[in-house]
């Protein structure tokens, strides 16, 4: 690592750290909503959510469940989840066209349309092909229980879509070029000792701009950077 990425990185680990303190009262308030509807995706925002191992962090989150009086709340996040996944981006209907940005529809050619609609149906085809539904029920959970959430998309070896639902717990958004829009994330990511090295040569494909602090991996990736202007992340 040169020295320019290894300022670059010292950067990008202070500003991640500026980012963390300015959100810690969000924080407090996003772990109760958990704590009364999902508590084991909540643990994340515990303070001590990286000196947790998995086990600890289930007996926190039975510790926080066995408080509740019912299952009301949970079973309703759940249900306006479900509904919205169901109502929004159904598997069995097509809920989405393309078009040409600035545009109007009769300006088209005839056999621009035609692309266009078989362009939108191939690749309605190849969302519901990958593993979009399963990761979109934890991000429609986690919007519901939140109000906000990451998704994250990317295309595969085979060149096939592949979506990584974010928590909110685990990631720390900023709107660095000032659109009043998301451009940049940064995450928190518990790494092993093998896959350290191994994650630091991905990203690296992606953006040099990395840092290992300890077991805790800070990065600002171009492709995140994409990808908000994508609208792949939603507020």
């Amino acid at each position: 690592m040169t020295q320019k990425q290894t300022d670059d990185g010292l950067k990008i680990v202070n500003q991640f750290k500026k980012l963390v303190l300015e959100r810690q009262p969000l924080d407090t308030e996003w772990e109760q909503a958990y704590q009364y509807t999902y508590p084991l995706k909540g643990q994340g925002f515990k303070n001590n959510q990286n000196d947790q191992s998995g086990i600890q962090k289930a007996l926190s989150a039975k510790n926080d469940k066995a408080v509740l009086f019912d299952s009301t709340a949970t079973d309703a996040v759940r249900l306006l989840a479900s509904s919205s996944l169901s109502g929004l981006t159904p598997s069995y209907s097509q809920w989405f066209n393309l078009a040409v940005p600035d545009v109007e529809p009769e300006q088209i050619p005839h056999d621009a349309k035609i692309w266009l609609e078989k362009a939108a149906e191939s690749l309605w085809v190849k969302i519901h092909s990958s593993n979009y539904d399963s990761q979109a029920l934890d991000y429609f959970t986690n919007v519901i229980t939140s109000g906000m959430a990451g998704l994250y998309i990317e295309l595969d070896d085979k060149n096939d879509l592949h979506f990584e639902e974010w928590p909110l717990s685990s990631m720390y958004c900023q709107d660095l070029l000032g659109q009043s829009r998301i451009d940049t994330v940064y995450r928190n990511i518990m790494l092993t000792g093998n896959e350290a090295p191994m994650c630091q040569d991905s990203c690296r494909i992606i953006s040099s701009l990395v840092l290992i602090e300890g077991r805790r991996e800070m990065h600002r990736c171009d492709a995140i950077q994409k990808s908000s202007k994508r609208r792949q992340y939603r507020r």
